[in-house]
């Protein structure tokens, strides 16, 4: 298993073993991935905690239930599955049936130039990080905060700088929430 240090090989999943991008874990022990090809091809696969294939989430596209650049996975306590891909959260049932989707982008001035990661609380908040304005290299970074049917509440930290409540240019890297309630940031550097 997992917990004792061993490795376990999944395998190559056809079509899209350039870049894997994330991993979480269920309740259950369940490991979930993400992978895309950066061309035609992505996939969410959920395995056993021995590595064994349960389940394939969504399909490549643009739709409800489809990625292109699946980057974040999070997985509640509930067992929902959320899925950041495209400028949007998808949620998806334990067993991989969509739920629903909500943009991240609203408008014009308050864009994300991209989404990099996605956390939900407790409480059933969901927490999005990415960089505002522009492309990734001009951009500020932002993390957005939703309540559980994807209204935003909240947004803060975007702040250029290496102080307190701030972050470096560009994307935050990931997100992650403990069971008091605190919200953990990784930026660039």
């Amino acid at each position: 298993g997992v917990s004792d240090g061993s490795y376990i090989n999944t395998g190559v999943v056809p079509g899209v073993e350039r870049y894997p991008c994330s991993l979480a874990t269920d309740l259950s022990g369940n490991i979930y991935a993400t992978y895309f090809n950066g061309e035609d091809s992505a996939a969410v696969r959920k395995y056993s905690p021995d590595g064994n294939l349960l389940l394939e989430v969504g399909s490549f596209g643009t739709g409800d239930g489809q990625f292109e650049t699946p980057s974040d996975i999070h997985v509640d306590s509930s067992n929902n599955i959320f899925i950041v891909s495209d400028h949007r959260v998808q949620r998806f049932s334990s067993d991989g049936v969509f739920i629903s989707s909500f943009s991240v982008a609203e408008d014009d001035s308050d864009t994300l130039a991209g989404v990099s990661s996605v956390s939900v609380d407790s409480s059933g908040s969901i927490y999005v990080s990415g960089a505002w304005g522009g492309d990734f290299n001009s951009s500020y970074p932002l993390v957005q905060k939703y309540s559980s049917d994807g209204v935003l509440t909240g947004q803060f930290i975007n702040q250029v700088g290496s102080g307190t409540n701030q972050l470096a240019q560009g994307s935050t890297l990931d997100l992650a929430n403990d069971a008091s309630g605190n919200l953990y940031i990784v930026d660039t550097y």
